[in-house]
This record gives C-alpha cells, sequence and structure tokens, in this order.
C-alpha cells in the first residue's frame, strides 16, 4: 500500500496521523490500527512522514486560516522548489524548513487578504458606524457559537475570559 492509500485507510478508520515534534509518527486512536496498515505504515514511514506532514502544512494554511481572497496555492508554488529539492535529497531537516518557509508565508499572504479586506469594508461601512464595531460583533458572534468552540478546545486554544467575569469562576 502506497502513502496515500494509507493515509486514506487510516481516515477511513478514524485514525489521526501527525507528526510530533520529536518526528515521529503519531497514529491516535492506535488501538483502531488493523494488522495490515500497522504493516504498511511501518514499511512506509519515511515517505509517509514526509507526506503527512505537506498534508498537514496545506491544511493548516489553506483551511484552518482560509481567507476569502488569499491564495495559498500561489505562495505553495513560490516554494515548490524548495520543498521538492529537500524531498528528492531525502533531507529531513531541510524539508521541515521549507515546510516551514511556505507556512508563515501562507500566514503572511492570509494577513495580507484580511487586510485588504478590512479597507474595503471600512470604504463601504456607513456613516457612524466603523469597521472595529462590525468586526468585533462578527468576532463575538463567532466566539458564543458552540462548533467553533469545541474547535477551538480541539486545536487547545485558551478561550478569553469575558469582561466583568469574576476571575474565580
Amino acid at each position: 500500500m502506497d502513502t496515500r492509500g494509507i493515509r486514506l485507510a487510516a481516515r477511513h478508520l478514524g485514525i489521526r496521523l501527525a507528526v510530533t515534534k520529536a518526528d515521529e509518527l503519531l497514529c491516535e486512536p492506535a488501538s483502531r490500527l488493523t494488522p495490515e496498515l500497522r504493516a504498511s505504515i511501518r514499511d512506509n514511514r519515511e515517505d509517509l512522514l514526509y507526506d503527512v506532514l505537506m498534508a498537514d502544512a496545506l491544511r493548516f494554511v489553506a483551511v484552518e486560516r482560509h481567507v476569502e481572497g488569499a491564495d495559498p496555492g500561489a505562495i505553495l508554488d513560490a516554494h515548490q522548489d524548495a520543498i521538492d529539492a529537500a524531498y528528492l535529497a531525502r533531507d529531513w531537516l531541510a524539508y521541515r524548513a521549507a515546510i516551514r518557509g511556505f507556512v508563515r508565508a501562507g500566514l503572511l499572504e492570509i494577513e495580507r487578504a484580511k487586510r485588504a479586506m478590512e479597507e474595503a469594508a471600512e470604504s463601504l461601512a456607513a456613516p457612524g458606524e466603523t469597521q472595529s464595531d462590525a468586526l468585533r460583533a462578527d468576532r463575538d458572534r463567532r466566539a458564543s457559537d458552540p462548533w467553533v468552540r469545541s474547535r477551538r478546545r480541539e486545536r487547545g486554544v485558551l478561550e478569553p475570559v469575558p469582561a466583568g467575569a469574576a476571575q474565580g469562576d
């Protein structure tokens, strides 16, 4: 089974594949691994590390941080040569560095797109209404959404204490 097949089989079984900070492959929950999938992971471990790291980076930039007007594909194109060279040389540290460069550039592109959206909204704001008021209302609406709160909890994002709440609560 190739790495794509391994990733699809793991997803089908509800197993999350991730690369740890110690450059190990993490399979959660490991109790769901079938003997065939476990053997395939063992046989293709190195290739799977590369694929899972790239998939995580793409998901982080394109899905988790999506902003209308941002183009992560163009950012990936700019970093593709460095990523491919490190992959072909099997240089794990250079590959990680190239992926980090892609993620940083993607985050900068997203910030640029956010600023452009804010400037466009500011120019369309009604008299007496500021862009920050509209952004604050949208942020408050999203913060109270149970689905958004559960996603933040899963990612380990701490939720801010509401203004006026007692510190001991």
